[in-house]
């Protein structure tokens, strides 16, 4: 799409040339609220008193926000009111500007992303949480700071954001912040919305593109149409009305998303009295509500939105006739274009086309269609490239002239375009008869077979029933007509004697006999025509039931929210068992809740489908193969039955052996017991067979992956991930909602490394499957394999709260937290797992690993001991044993078990470095040196041998042949750390510094965070002599790595002797987190934190040192430094002068400690003035007399003093003379304490008072 041209900020009518070519949008322009004089907007501290975003605003530029605009009329302030109160509020917004720094942007700016009559969206980088965003912010151009317009349209990019930020819906783009940047620009933050606008898809469709035919079928388009259609319902039940929808401000996201965007025209409704308030709360909102007007809302009269898609009273500027109508009209132009490509309004220019929108001239579809050849043959998205008159009437209903004439509301209009995909009617339009029959048929493809049977078997029942009583009647009337015959011959001859007697007794009783046999056979027939009657209308009855159950069944399937597929579930599964009730041999009702309970993994599914095949059966026919299949199926996935499931596969081909079912579950079978080229054999037969089935492409997928055979113990070698994929791919393109397809496909791309499309895949899958854990147990997997542990962390934990049995999902979670190095929280979720699924290799090794971390070897030794008991051939069964008994301190069985499992799988890097690392630990460097050369000689690529050969050679102190093998194995594996560092101490062993520092800038290029590597160069360049450098590279290695401890005292020592303190106190505590019991690495850091002035933090530090170390003179000296600076930085906080001569000692240290000499000498004579020179000891006579001569030098220099305000410093001396005579009189009390005249001598601070006549009087008078 081209953009045009701005035209100027004060132009009404700007047209956007979109594919339609008249997109428009009308009076909007966009602004930076600013002082006349440049000065930009910031934001204020709510405690100010302005709680709303549009308040804080008129508080900063001194102009009301709300002031010149009424609903009626507008007029801007004259040019002269605007200078006055500009220039009246200059000082105080001046005043603001400088009593508060202008913060710094969190966000990062990208790129543009477009720009509108609005503002301008840019792509930023929110540095804070590192992550990519789109930011709107108002254009500069567009705004003088003080017009009304640039007002309005503030107020209304400020309504924006509020609207869109309070509208939380997936289907709507969520805000993340409204403020102001350090430029001052009103902004707020979206996120980053990744894919095409729908414009986009609808262009290329009408361009015919290939590719977007084949994407954007109907039914894409209308799932599509279906999700705008819930955002726009949630909009209005909060009273927001969009005012602007359009495919240009709907995005489609590479996942399914579909986002309504640009509320920039949204209008939030006055809602009634007794109506139920709207959550949506803007700052216009209270204004309204308080009474006063509202100007960011549309005057009378104007005309704002896009004409293509404008509502006729939208058109005419009919403010109090905008309600969720309007959006519904929108909507409906909508789904016009997507049957005609074509927007409903064209027009050679914007007037043209508000006029068009205006009087709501619209052509039906199909008549555009059939008058327009250039819509009629660009219809190839349309099923058979026609349109269906039922959307064509759903569009004219939402496009009515009056919006009483149009739908209700947007759930209205949603639910006809529901019955067209579901193929029922729509409420707009009456199908013929045949049609809706026609339809039906499709819905109920089963039930329309079974109601068509239903209705022969009728028909044949009443003629038979009608023809058994005819036939009935009939023959009563020959037997009383029999009966009467022989009763007249039995009269007539009754003088023929007693043998006629009884051949009449004869003849009756056969007549009787005859009779009873004819009542008899009619009563049968007369209760089997009844039998079957109750049958039928048991059939009936089951049948709507069943109906009803299919329908609750596909909402249940489509619906995410828990509660409400639950709902939908329930109710699906009460209408199928009563249909079963109704009709126990109703076959399609067991079938369709089996699917139910399998889409759901329900174990239950299983009995239905078999219930199911033995329906058919005993209605006479042969069986249902399929349900077979599928019942095994449950037995394999659900409940892992092999050997269950291996039955009903069989039992499905003995059933119908040419069914392609049953050539599936023969294939299963195969599968099973690990005949996997008899199982592709099979899937090829069965996809010849019927190509549209998914089944037998599934069941190739799944013999191309799996990795192992079924026994766990061999290799699959048909194992191939890639052709896993293609497999898969034709079962999605003959189910493409299948949420099992898509998972197993995501773990076949897992397999080839592809992690992007497994991700892409899982989501569908879990889109698709909402309940199933078995996606994001697979999406668990790919965020541990991207180090994404904590994400993965927290999408196991949200998964398990509804899926706690899912024992494989508990051993990927913890997995995670092992990561983490969470390691009892990990134990604690192998051993969840363990107990919904005991006895399995893997989560045995994995709680035995988290156990030895978690500091609990028993625990770890009997996991790993059951592993090996159930799997003796399982290396690492054996690995996990050998490393808890080496916690255990059993070194000789460790190195027995580490032998076990080494020798089960030689060719595993990581089992031969714990066996040779065993080894060596026993000190068996002879044998190691043996072993390791044999392994080199087994696997020469290998690095492993290398490295443990070289460590076994410098273990004996042959360094130079250690080196050629350590080096041997840097070159094989460049990113390992270990053979590297050996090399290094090798060479430094060699006294070969140089080649260290070659080695370290070697893989400082290879690898620039190398912590080791950095480490190395730091160790080199200090015994160069060059502290600073040195130091330099160990924070970078700090930095790389935070685990990494090696060189911390190294580093800390560098950092105090160089002073740079905060670093100092960065390596120590990275010392101390490595060797927390060494007093050293506290000592450093109280010297780090006395140097940042931190003395409360550095006294904590010289105590923890102090409890380490007792009684060192060193320790206890900086301890009492920093009790003394402590106690007279509180006498300064107290502003309290000194209660004794300590406190005056105190504060007369605190002064010599910063080098304010003068002052210390100060407070010394304070101490003597006020408390007399009793109250001095020797430490304090000793050091006021260091003070004097200190000052006197400072005296000497003119140095200035600025002591600190509080406590009120006692006045400084000006004599020099004094200071030396006072410094005498302070070494005679010095002297007097027990100081002696010899160390008194021999210290060189007092050599400026030995020319004086009183030091040599004070010398004779003590010695």
């Amino acid at each position: 799409m081209t953009k045009p041209p701005d035209r100027g900020p004060d132009e009404e009518l700007r047209i956007l040339q979109g594919y339609e070519g008249q997109e428009t949008l009308l009076d909007l322009s966009a602004g930076v609220a600013s002082t006349p004089h440049g000065e930009t907007l910031l934001s204020l501290d709510a405690s100010q008193g302005h709680a709303s975003a549009i308040g804080r605003l008129a508080h900063i530029t001194g102009t009301s926000l709300t002031d010149g605009v009424e609903l009626e009329a507008a007029s801007a302030p004259s040019n002269q009111t605007t200078a006055a109160h500009a220039n009246s509020r200059e000082k105080s917004f001046t005043e603001r500007l400088r009593a508060s720094a202008m913060p710094q942007s969190r966000y990062e700016p990208r790129s543009e992303l477009g720009r509108g009559g609005m503002g301008v969206v840019l792509r930023v980088r929110d540095t804070d949480l590192r992550r990519d965003v789109a930011m709107k912010v108002l254009r500069p151009d567009r705004t003088d700071g003080h017009s009304e317009r640039s007002q309005r349209e503030l107020r209304r990019f400020i309504e924006e954001a509020q609207v869109t930020g309070q509208l939380e819906h997936p289907g709507i783009v969520p805000v993340h912040e409204l403020g102001c940047d350090a430029q001052g620009r009103v902004f707020f933050t979206m996120k980053m919305v990744k894919g095409v606008p729908l414009s986009e898809v609808v262009r290329r469709l009408r361009a015919g593109d290939r590719q977007a035919l084949a994407e954007y079928p109907l039914d894409r388009m209308l799932a599509v149409f279906l999700k705008i259609c819930e955002a726009l319902s949630f909009a209005h039940a909060h009273q927001v009305v969009h005012r602007d929808l359009k495919p240009a401000n709907v995005m489609l996201g590479a996942f399914g998303e579909v986002l309504v965007m640009d509320w920039g025209l949204s209008r939030v409704l006055s809602r009634p009295a007794d109506a139920v308030p709207s959550s949506v709360e803007t700052d216009s909102t209270e204004r309204r509500a308080a009474g006063e007007s509202s100007p960011e809302f549309t005057l009378d009269g104007t005309v704002v939105g896009t004409p293509a898609y404008m509502a006729p009273e939208q058109a005419r500027g009919q403010l109090a006739r905008i309600d969720a109508r309007t959006d519904v009209f929108a909507l409906g132009a909508m789904l016009y274009e997507f049957l005609c490509l074509r927007p409903p309004y064209e027009g050679s220019d914007a007037t043209q086309l508000i006029a068009s929108a205006a009087e709501g001239r619209i052509i039906e579809p199909l008549t555009r269609a059939a008058k327009d050849p250039t819509i009629r043959y660009r219809l190839a998205h349309l099923p058979g490239g026609r349109i269906p008159a039922e959307l064509a009437a759903v569009a004219m209903k939402a496009l009515s002239v009056d919006p009483a004439d149009r739908y209700a509301s947007v759930r209205d209009m949603q639910r006809d375009v529901e019955n067209f995909v579901a193929g029922r009617p729509v409420s707009v339009r009456r199908d013929p008869l045949a049609v809706r029959a026609a339809k039906w048929v499709r819905r109920h493809p089963t039930l329309a077979a079974s109601a068509s049977a239903a209705f022969a078997i009728v028909l044949v029942a009443a003629t038979v029933l009608g023809w058994v009583l005819a036939d009935a009647s009939m023959r009563e009337a020959e037997s009383r007509q029999t009966l009467l015959e022989a009763e007249r011959r039995a009269r007539a001859e009754s003088d023929k004697g007693m043998q006629a007697e009884l051949e009449r007794e004869r003849s009756e009783k056969k007549a009787m006999a005859a009779f009873e046999e004819k009542a008899r056979v009619e009563q049968q027939a007369k209760e089997a025509a009844m039998a079957r009657e109750k049958a039928l209308l048991q059939r009936a009855r089951a049948t709507q039931l069943y109906n009803r159950g299919r329908d609750h069944a596909a909402r249940a399937r489509s619906i995410r929210e828990r509660e409400l597929r639950a709902n939908a579930f329930s109710l699906a599964e009460s209408s199928f068992s009563e249909a079963l009730k109704e009709d126990p041999e109703f076959p399609e009702a067991s079938f369709e809740l089996a699917l139910l309970y399998q889409w759901f993994e329900d174990a239950r599914a299983a009995g239905l489908f078999v219930q199911a095949h033995e329906s058919q059966t005993r209605q006479g026919g042969k069986g249902d193969a399929r349900a077979l299949v599928y019942a095994a199926d449950v037995k394999r996935i659900i409940e892992g039955d092999v050997m269950a499931a291996a039955r009903l596969y069989e039992q499905a081909a003995t059933v119908d052996p040419e069914s392609p079912y049953a050539v599936v579950g023969l294939g299963f079978v195969a599968l099973l017991g690990d005949r996997l080229d008899t199982a592709l054999l099979l899937a090829g037969r069965a996809q010849n067979m019927d190509r549209t089935l998914w089944e037998p492409w599934y069941l190739e997928g799944s013999v191309y992956a799996r990795r192992m055979k079924e026994n766990g113990r061999e290799p699959n070698l048909l194992h191939d991930p890639k052709l896993a994929v293609r497999a898969l791919t034709e079962g999605l393109l003959r189910h493409q909602s299948s949420g099992l397809l898509y998972n197993e496909r995501g773990t076949a791309h897992l397999a080839a490394g592809d992690i992007d499309s497994a991700e892409q895949d899982l989501n569908r899958a879990r889109e698709l499957m909402p309940w199933n854990y078995g996606p994001p147990s697979n999406l668990v997997t790919i965020h541990y394999r991207r180090g994404q542990y904590a994400e993965g962390c927290v999408l196991a934990y949200e998964t398990l709260k509804e899926h706690p049995k899912a024992f494989e999902l508990w051993n990927e979670y913890g997995n995670c937290l092992y990561a983490l190095g969470q390691y009892a929280e990990a134990l604690d979720a192998y051993e969840q797992s363990l107990a919904l699924k005991k006895d399995r290799i893997a989560p045995l090794c994995n709680a035995s690993r988290a156990a030895r971390r978690a500091q609990d070897p028993k625990k770890a030794h009997a996991y790993a001991l059951r592993a090996t008991e159930l799997r003796p051939d399982d290396a690492l069964s054996w690995i996990s044993l050998g490393l808890a008994q080496r916690e255990l301190g059993e070194h000789e069985k460790a190195l027995a078990s580490l032998r076990t499992g080494f020798d089960l799988h030689r060719s595993e890097p990581s089992y031969a470095f714990e066996y040779f690392n065993q080894l060596a630990y026993l000190r068996k460097f002879k044998q190691t040196e043996e072993e390791t050369a044999a392994y080199i000689r087994e696997f020469p690529e290998e690095a492993t041998g290398y490295h443990w050969h070289g460590r076994s050679l410098a273990l004996q102190n042959r360094h130079a042949e250690a080196v050629k093998s350590l080096g041997q194995a840097v070159a094989l594996s460049p990113q390992w750390d270990e053979p590297f560092d050996h090399l290094c101490s090798a060479h430094f062993n060699l006294q070969q510094v140089d080649e260290v520092a070659v080695l370290a800038a070697e893989r400082l290029k290879l690898k620039p965070d190398s912590a080791i590597a950095l480490y190395y160069l730091g160790a080199t360049l200090q015994l160069k002599g060059d502290d600073a450098a040195a130091l330099e590279a160990w924070l970078k290695a700090f930095a790389a790595d935070a685990g990494f401890g090696r060189g911390a005292s190294h580093a800390t020592r560098a950092a105090v002797k160089l002073k740079r303190w905060a670093d100092a106190k960065l390596c120590a505590l990275r010392y101390i987190e490595h060797a927390p019991k060494d007093a050293n690495a506290q000592f450093f850091l109280g010297t780090a934190e006395e140097g940042l002035d931190q003395y409360a933090e550095a006294a904590k530090a010289y105590e923890r040192a102090n409890e380490l170390v007792p009684d060192n003179a060193t320790i206890t000296g900086a301890l009492d430094r920093m009790r003394r600076l402590l106690r007279a930085e509180a006498l300064r906080t107290e502003n309290r002068q000194p209660g004794g001569a300590a406190e005056c000692y105190d504060l007369a240290f605190a002064e010599a400690y910063k080098g304010r000499w003068r002052h210390a000498a100060a407070w010394g004579r304070k101490a003597r003035q006020d408390f007399g020179d009793a109250a001095l000891d020797l430490q304090a006579a000793y050091f006021y007399a260091v003070y004097e001569l200190r000052a006197l030098e400072a005296l000497k220099q003119g140095a200035a003093e600025d002591a600190p305000k509080s406590p009120t410093a006692p006045p400084l001396e000006t004599r020099l003379e004094q200071h030396k005579l006072t410094c005498i009189a302070l070494l005679r009390l010095a002297l007097q304490r027990g100081l002696s005249v010899k160390e008194l001598k021999a210290d060189s601070q007092f050599a400026p008072l030995h020319e004086m006549e009183q030091w040599k009087a004070l010398l004779v008078e003590f010695e």
